[in-house]
């Protein structure tokens, strides 16, 4: 079994093993914003991950946006590594 334990954006270790897929983008009503979701075995609800609010404004809101799309492929790059040690891909 691969042990390799990847970090969420949030801080959260999740065992890389245990992850059974990972959501596109949606629009999150409850966040606020841009969010994604990550399924594991075992957990009814996925866990849902976005970049943090740094403020109020629509600047704020794009920047916001565009980070959790760069956390969603850096996650996802990780995830992909540690299942089968090949290199990343990217959009």
């Amino acid at each position: 079994m691969n042990t390799r334990i990847l970090t969420a954006p949030n801080g959260s270790l999740m065992r890389a093993a245990h992850i059974v897929s990972v959501s596109p983008l949606f629009e999150s009503d409850v966040l606020g914003t841009d969010a994604f979701a990550v399924y594991t075995v075992g957990s009814e609800e996925p866990f849902v991950f976005c970049a943090p609010d740094q403020g109020g404004g629509p600047k704020s809101a794009e920047r916001r946006k565009r980070e959790t799309a760069e956390l969603h492929q850096q996650f996802i790059n990780q995830w992909i590594v540690s299942l089968d040690n090949t290199t990343y891909l990217k959009n």
